[in-house]
């Protein structure tokens, strides 16, 4: 059979080891596959392959790399195999190396044992996952890190209606899975100076676990998706003791659900008439992460741009999400009054963002550090594009910081990798990618990124070290050249690097610092 250059080459990606591809991606686009994906159903298959990473002077963050280049650098071999049996599959790789002071590791960078049936999809997986539309990886969960072990079910799509109306299909994702012991301070963290203060006098859980709710939907043929993602961590060791140690039926089902905000109103003084206080409503302590997302087919945008197919997309992510609708049951017509005073307010006053920033609703979710990402894809034969507004900045008036909190200092990293979008927090960020299909067995994919890293940490830590000086936010602009080439049926190279220059480095004014990342590999597949 004789493939298309864009089927040959989706082909060609699926069959690259230890592969990520852009996940969540529109049909034509390159997509997450788990390893040994696009090989014959029945088959088993053996591989074994060469791999270099490395990185020097500032962060770089390399994009879709699962963390080579980033938190793991060095070379060596790679080893892997898997099989196909009707309803399961399993897969396994492996790499061994030798890092840049010469000693020797063996890691399981992915596998799985999966079984599929009536589009459920469940077992233990090690194989990237992501969540989110951006092009720099989802916001919750993305490829800049090694994946992360976890059992996963996924259920299949369901279509609901409502009486006459059609509400799409919907389904539902959830995983369980552990962090690593040995947790260390992520390299493009906000604070750095304020993380190892904590650490320093409160120590960082150790293997935390680390879970996932996903609702996700879509309608009107696949034209428009909808998505809200809920990631937490919660558990641990902390300095040898359990983080759950005590804990009730409840307060464990708080910390696994991550519902300490949501559920904290439940112990406020309700004769307070105004505005009621959030106070825990138990001892649970965890870290949660919300997301929530749109993307839609903009056929105006395609005829507009020529291009054969055009998405627009947006999502706004939060670490901190509050919900009042118990004080709301507590004086509905009162707290309903104050809801319309304050929409009718904003559109008077023409200041729509007012009703995107509140954090005062009473029937909506209250996202307390909104992060906001915007962005259209383009598709031609041949070529796409996407351009992407991300924002993970919050507002130094407030204490919530994207993707870390005070109990778990780490926060949403895993071997110093965002498990999220690769540029971590907080970033403003304008982002442009651009796919190429050079051949039937060539694809290239290109980063630029240009943005703003606000200064974030303790000021008087910072200021004991530089004594003085102001700190500065940090622009930075990168660019990342990715090239997979498919050189014979059992044969396959992937390479890439990154380059990113930093104006002001640690913050600090006129301290220009480039960085450069780079991972290469050599893979060899057999099938049987």
């Amino acid at each position: 059979m004789i493939l298309s250059r864009t089927s040959a080459l989706r082909c060609l990606l699926s069959a690259l080891p230890g592969l990520a591809l852009a996940a969540q991606a529109p049909e034509g686009w390159n997509r997450l596959e788990e390893l040994g994906s696009g090989l014959p159903a029945g088959a088993a298959w053996f591989g074994a392959g060469l791999w270099t990473a490395d990185r020097h002077g500032a962060p770089a963050p390399l994009v879709d790399s699962l963390g080579m280049g980033n938190g793991y650098i060095g070379g060596g071999v790679s080893a892997e195999a898997g099989a196909s049996l009707g309803r399961w599959s399993f897969a396994i790789q492996g790499l061994a190396n030798t890092d840049t002071q010469g000693r020797s590791h063996f890691t399981i960078m992915r596998s799985h044992a999966l079984y599929r049936h009536g589009g459920w999809t469940a077992g233990f997986e090690q194989e990237p996952l992501v969540w989110g539309y951006g092009l720099t990886g989802g916001y919750l969960l993305g490829e800049a890190a090694r994946p992360v072990p976890k059992l996963r079910v996924e259920t299949p799509y369901w279509h609901l209606s409502l009486g006459k109306w059609s509400l799409g299909e919907w389904g539902l994702q959830w995983f369980t899975g552990r962090l690593e012991n040995g947790r260390s301070i992520p390299e493009n963290s906000q604070m750095p100076l304020s993380i190892a203060r904590d650490l320093e006098r409160n120590g960082d859980p150790q293997s935390p676990f680390f879970s996932g709710w996903r609702t996700q939907a879509r309608s009107l043929n696949g034209k428009v998706e909808f998505y809200l993602n809920w990631t937490v961590l919660w558990g641990g060791t902390r300095n040898g003791v359990s983080m759950t140690q005590g804990y009730n039926l409840g307060e464990y089902l708080t910390a696994i659900t991550g519902t300490k905000d949501v559920l904290a109103e439940s112990g406020v003084d309700f004769n307070d008439p105004n505005h009621p206080q959030a106070a825990p409503v138990n001892r649970a302590t965890s870290s949660t992460n919300f997301d929530v997302g749109m993307r839609f087919r903009a056929d105006w945008l395609a005829r507009l741009t020529t291009s054969k197919k055009a998405w627009l997309y947006v999502s706004r992510g939060s670490k901190g999400v509050l919900l009042q609708w118990k004080v709301l049951a507590r004086r509905p017509y009162h707290y309903t009054g104050k809801e319309l005073t304050s929409i009718r307010k904003a559109t008077t006053s023409l200041r729509w963002f007012r009703i995107w920033d509140r954090k005062d609703s009473y029937y909506l979710p209250n996202l307390i550090a909104g992060n906001d990402t915007v962005g259209i894809l383009l598709e031609w034969p041949g070529v796409r594009l996407g351009i992407e507004h991300h924002n993970t900045a919050n507002s130094p008036d407030i204490s919530y910081r994207s993707f870390v909190n005070s109990s778990y200092p780490s926060g949403f990293y895993t071997h110093g990798d965002p498990l999220g979008e690769a540029m971590g927090g907080e970033a403003n960020s304008n982002i442009a990618r651009l796919e190429l299909d050079l051949g039937p067995r060539l694809s290239s994919t290109t980063w630029l990124i240009a943005g703003v890293r606000p200064f974030r940490d303790d000021k008087d830590l910072w200021a004991a070290l530089h004594p003085g000086v102001t700190p500065e936010a940090d622009a930075f602009q990168q660019i990342q050249q990715d090239i997979a080439w498919k050189v014979d049926k059992a044969t396959t190279l992937r390479a890439g690097a990154a380059w990113q220059r930093h104006d002001a480095a640690g913050w600090i004014p006129g301290a220009a610092r480039n960085g450069f990342r780079y991972f290469a590999e050599l893979g060899f597949r057999w099938t049987r």
